[in-house]
Order: C-alpha cells, then structure tokens, then sequence
C-alpha cells in the first residue's frame, strides 16, 4: 500500500474528510519522509497521544507499533491497523512500557497541550527507549508569523485562552526550537536533527504572505526535533 492510499483510509476511518487527519495530511507527509529511515520492520515503535503516524509506520515498515493515548477516542483507528491501545496521562502517570523496549517513540502535536513540566515527560521517555532508540518530537513554533502578527496588534500570541478542557484541545505552552533542544538535551538525548516547516493556507492573501514570511525559518508553523539515546 502506497502511502497516498494509506492515508485516504485513514480519514474515511476518522468519519470525516474535512476532519483532523485530513487537515494534517501535509505535515504528516513532510514528517514521514524525514523520519520513516528510523524504521524498519525490526522496530518498536510508540506513538503517544495517537493518531495516523501509528498507522502509517504499521502498514508501510511492518513495524511493532504501540499507541498510547489517555482517551479510546483513536479506538477504531487502532483496531482497524491492528495498534495495541496503552491507557496512560503522560501528566501523572508514567508510561506503560518496559524500560529499554522501544526504538522509535513519536510525541507529535501533543507537548504544547501538557501541563507537565517538560523534562518530567523526556526524562520518562528516556527510560523506555533502547540504546540508540530516537524521539521525534513535532509541536507548533511560537515564534511563526501568526503569533508574532498577533503580538504586534496587542493580543496574546496564544490563538485561544487557557481553558478547563477534559479533552486538551487549547495549548497551554508553546515553544521554539532551541527551547525544545535544551529540554531535550537537558533529558540526555542527543540533538540529531532539527527541522522547521509550514504550509501556506487559506485565501490567496494570506498564502502568498505565508509563503513570504516562509522564506526566512523562523517565522514557520511548526518545527520537529529528532534526538537519539
């Protein structure tokens, strides 16, 4: 299977083409081609907070792959591909793996909704990678244009305010990438890659400036930083 084929089923799974999954699909590709040479067929691989990585390392590189995730919301998904589901809140609770067990763990899109201090998450982490095992870690990047637009006009950089929310749809701590590679390396992993990326969207305005203010780094969306035990 292909991965374009792949990932349409994954969201006609998901129940809807203009849904989460589909929105992502460019950065899911873009961090699948840097990252899929991690993976073999021989490998452990973990995806916590769950969602198409887990599918795609399954089908594409017959991995062994563990989804963990603190609500059955990806349950469906999972059991289509055949992911073993792990209960588990990163924020309290510590990972349901044996140490030394893993070799790839993917954390994607899901730091900036913790309220958990960092190091507390990697050092955790750490443990259940093998020797040599690696961290993938994707989160938004505070300083994109979007922030700093808002900053300049007088708002908070954050797009919504903090909120009780069960499901932690608002980000409560957003970061840069050299902040992300202290924390990272303060946990004793090696910083092996960084990588900052975007997309233009939205009416042709907005794309064309997206893709002006692309042409310097740091201004990008997102950023992933890939470290190694």
């Amino acid at each position: 299977m292909d991965f374009e084929s792949l990932y349409k089923e994954i969201v006609n799974i998901s129940g809807s083409e203009s849904g989460y999954h589909a929105k992502i699909k460019k950065r899911l590709i873009y961090i699948w081609g840097k990252t899929s040479d991690l993976i073999s067929s021989d490998s452990t691989v973990v995806e916590i907070g769950i969602g198409p990585m887990a599918a795609i390392a399954k089908q594409l590189k017959g991995a062994k792959v563990i989804g963990v995730d603190h609500t059955e919301e990806q349950a469906v998904l999972c059991d289509k591909f055949g992911i073993e589901i792990r209960r588990c809140d990163l924020q309290t609770e510590p990972l349901p793996l044996e140490d030394a067990s893993v070799d790839v763990v993917f954390l994607m899109e899901v730091i900036e909704h913790l309220c958990a201090y960092p190091n507390d998450v990697f050092d955790e982490i750490y443990k259940k990678l093998k020797p040599g095992g690696y961290l993938v870690v994707s989160t938004v990047n505070f300083l994109r244009i979007s922030n700093r637009v808002r900053m300049l006009l007088g708002k908070t950089p954050l797009a919504s305010y903090f909120e009780r929310s069960q499901d932690g749809h608002n980000h409560l701590r957003e970061f840069h990438p050299d902040e992300m590679a202290y924390y990272m390396k303060k946990s004793n992993l090696s910083i092996e890659k960084t990588y900052r990326f975007g997309f233009p969207f939205g009416p042709t305005v907005v794309s064309m400036l997206l893709r002006l203010a692309y042409l310097y780094p740091k201004f990008q969306n997102y950023f992933m930083v890939i470290g190694k035990k």
